[in-house]
């Protein structure tokens, strides 16, 4: 996990667990998540060897969301992931993981898997949203948006 993401940070967000969509991007499940029982669960699918990760995670949520890079991803790969995984949803990642500028990339909007997501199930986006990039996000057909470092800064906007 991250830098100061841990077992104290979980401890302190118990009283809001049913609000919280835990968002994991790791190899595995540390326990102490699986003590915490969120309402959604989004478990980031770097590529087909994933699967297994997000089968692991069926009992942590309500929900169980699957995240992607919609230009690593092919539609048959994200096709057989949704079919194997059955999530609740599919959030896309409009910026590449670990990027220190976190400016969306409206390109990975116009991809095969971006189509296919929203075709089937619920769509988010994620990374570099602001409130510039809610519009275009919506009209390719995201409904959720996560919002991270643009609730905190007045820098970013759509390219």
């Amino acid at each position: 996990m991250g830098s100061g993401v841990g077992e104290e940070l979980f401890r302190g967000l118990a009283p809001w667990a049913g609000s919280v969509d835990l968002h994991l991007m790791v190899d595995r499940v540390p326990e102490f998540v699986r003590r915490f029982r969120s309402g959604r669960v989004t478990v980031h699918l770097r590529d087909p060897g994933d699967l297994a990760l997000a089968a692991d995670t069926a009992e942590l949520g309500e929900e169980r969301w699957i995240s992607v890079e919609p230009q690593r991803w092919s539609a048959d790969l994200l096709r057989v992931a949704i079919a194997d995984v059955r999530p609740s949803g599919v959030l896309m990642l409009t910026v590449a993981p670990a990027t220190a500028a976190q400016v969306i990339d409206l390109a990975r909007v116009d991809t095969p898997a971006w189509d296919l997501a929203r075709s089937l199930l619920p769509l988010g986006a994620d990374g570099g949203v602001t409130a510039d990039a809610v519009a275009p996000l919506a009209a390719a057909g995201a409904g959720y948006f996560v919002c991270g470092r643009s609730l905190f800064s007045r820098r970013g906007t759509t390219s």
